[in-house]
This record gives C-alpha cells, structure tokens and sequence, in this order.
C-alpha cells in the first residue's frame, strides 16, 4: 500500500515552539478549495499519540494566502528526537478522506 500523496519533514530544535505552515493549491496551480474540507493533524512518538489538531483546534487556515498553519493552541516545546506526523482532510459534502501527507519532524537539541 503505498502512503500519503506528499512526504512532509520538519526540523527544529528544542529550544523552539513547535509550529509550521504548509501551502497548498491544486496541480493546476490554482487556490485549494479549503471551505470544502475537514482537517486532521496527528503527532506521533513510538506509534504514541502526542499532538492531534482538527480545523477547529490548532490548524488554522488562510485562504487567501493558500496557507495552513500547523500549531496547538498553547506554546509547545517537544523533546529532541524523531516523530511521525500525518495531515488528512475529509471533504464535508462526501465524506471521502484522503491524507494529504506524512512524514517526519525531528527535534535537535538546541543547546540554550
């Protein structure tokens, strides 16, 4: 099986609040239909659960920057070392899901 349509990877230190924004449009190049869709972001360490984020917690859109901004609602710092991540979306009039992307986000120790 294979996995998500795009591999996303995150580097940061310790040292930092953990944040990042994606932008997304079509293959076209044309604006993402963002009102149509549902979003799910999961942060996971050792297959553990550690951040998940829905559109209505933690991911925030921007439509005219065609921009989504992964960032939980109260500053977070991880601890150095590798994690998984995923982003999916569901459109709201189908159902379907879809993941959009998955990867890794590592942590460096950032020395302060």
């Amino acid at each position: 099986m294979a996995g998500a349509a795009y591999q996303v990877n995150v580097s940061a230190t310790d040292d930092e609040t953990f944040a990042f924004t994606c932008e997304w449009t079509l293959a076209d190049g044309s604006d993402f239909p963002w009102a149509d869709y549902a979003y799910a972001y999961e942060l996971k360490r050792e297959r553990r659960p550690v951040l998940s984020l829905t559109s209505s917690d933690g991911l925030a859109v921007d439509a005219s920057e065609n921009t989504i901004t992964f960032q939980p609602p109260e500053a977070m710092r991880l601890c150095a070392g590798r994690y998984r991540h995923g982003c999916r979306i569901t459109h709201t009039a189908t159902g379907k899901t879809i993941q959009v992307f998955d990867g890794f986000v590592t942590i460096t120790e950032g020395n302060f």
